[in-house]
């Protein structure tokens, strides 16, 4: 049974029971916000060839650049060991 597409007009995803697609509606009804098209995730900080590009920085480095986390998925923390310090840094 097909479910059709989002009643935004610029939306391709299929909807839920509310007539929009589940990012849409968080905008409507969450968040109470006009609804306007979604952001596409960006694919920078995935992991290639044991290197990733840090969000912070925007520099790529080696997996040894940033600490561990054994909550994340790859097992790394998402930003590199200096985006840390600097971040630490301004807090104090």
């Amino acid at each position: 049974m097909s479910r059709g597409q989002c009643g935004f007009t610029e939306c391709e995803k299929p909807r839920n029971s509310y007539g929009l697609c589940d990012g849409h509606y968080q905008q409507k009804y969450r968040r109470r916000e006009e609804l306007r098209p979604l952001k596409k995730k960006s694919r920078q900080h995935y992991w290639e060839n044991g290197r990733k590009v840090c969000p912070g920085c925007g520099k790529s480095k080696d997996a040894i650049e940033y600490s561990g986390d054994k909550y994340q998925p790859s097992g790394k923390k998402q930003y590199c060991k200096d985006c840390q310090r600097l971040s630490k840094a301004k807090k104090n």
